[in-house]
């Protein structure tokens, strides 16, 4: 998998305020990295109610 792209500027100044390394950037923060669920609509309250 190759790095997407920057994310919002926050997280270059967290991480250098922090002296934070990139794999932890990534593991704690996700860096702006969304997620996309796609499915019927009807299966919705399904997928979600395990989140709430």
């Amino acid at each position: 998998m190759s790095p997407p792209g920057s994310g919002p500027s926050v997280f270059n100044w967290l991480q250098t305020a922090g002296n934070v390394s990139q794999h932890e950037m990534y593991r704690t923060f996700n860096c702006g990295v969304g997620m996309i669920i796609a499915l019927p609509a009807a299966e919705a309250d399904k997928a979600i109610a395990p989140a709430e």
